[in-house]
């Protein structure tokens, strides 16, 4: 039987949801992530082929340069120290409800708060859940079930605002063209939220191997335990890469 930790649930003095993170800041962990991709291509590790890598081998090796090279220089503008205070894979996370104490989001990337913030500690981070997008995952069973339902119905970063899906893609595959229509279809299932169509977020350079990062909206069907108040929607940023 799971046992709810003492702070699991926070309390009413605790700030639900969480101060937002910026638009810049998502902006720079897109950029984070461009910069370890591009890092990947160009130096990758011994005996690793990022267009045949399994997905748990590409996490490692995106978080191994976002935690021990990207962060401690700072050479992505905003990606530092001053933002953002880690990087875990991995990391075991209780559910909104506490019932389920092990979940595991993909990457977390902490955010800097001034001492005395409201917020959860533990939960209060850039949340990001990373899918292959190729022909042999689903885009409703992998990216959209095991991905975007997670933050809508509380597993992780339910304490926040806003969280991000990193997709791994190898073929022709689109935000703008498959994950669009994609939503669309899936746009009565209670797990996706009602999302709204992806839209670009202002700011956001497109390349040959990355997309324009693009933001979508889902409502959450479950109530924050500390006040017993609706969750609020989740915003989603969708940054998705080229690993063919």
């Amino acid at each position: 039987m799971s046992v709810p930790g003492l702070f699991t649930h926070g309390s009413p003095d605790h700030q639900l949801p969480h101060p937002p993170i910026s638009t810049r800041l998502l902006l720079a962990a897109h950029s984070a992530f461009i910069a370890a991709f591009g890092m990947l291509r160009a130096a990758p590790p011994a005996g690793f082929v990022l267009a045949t890598a399994l997905e748990k081998e590409i996490t490692r090796q995106l978080k191994d340069i976002l935690a021990n090279d990207l962060l401690p220089r700072g050479t992505v503008p905003g990606f530092n120290k001053t933002y953002f205070s880690y990087v875990v894979r991995d990391a075991e996370l209780t559910s909104y409800e506490g019932t389920h104490p092990d979940k595991k989001p993909d990457i977390v990337l902490g955010v800097q708060r001034p001492d005395g913030a409201r917020v959860i500690a533990d939960q209060d981070a850039l949340f990001i859940e990373c899918k292959p997008v190729d022909t042999n995952h689903s885009l409703t069973s992998e990216y959209g079930l095991e991905g975007i339902r997670r933050f809508v119905e509380g597993e992780y970063g339910w304490a926040m605002g806003s969280a991000a899906m990193v997709a791994y893609v190898r073929g022709s595959y689109t935000i703008a063209q498959h994950l669009r229509a994609n939503l669309k279809k899936n746009s009565k299932d209670p797990r996706f939220g009602s999302p709204t169509s992806p839209r670009t977020i202002p700011g956001s350079a497109k390349g040959a191997k990355y997309e324009v990062l693009r933001l979508t909206k889902h409502r959450r069907a479950f109530r924050w335990p500390a006040t017993g108040t609706p969750a609020t929607p989740i915003m989603l940023v969708h940054s998705w890469h080229d690993c063919s």
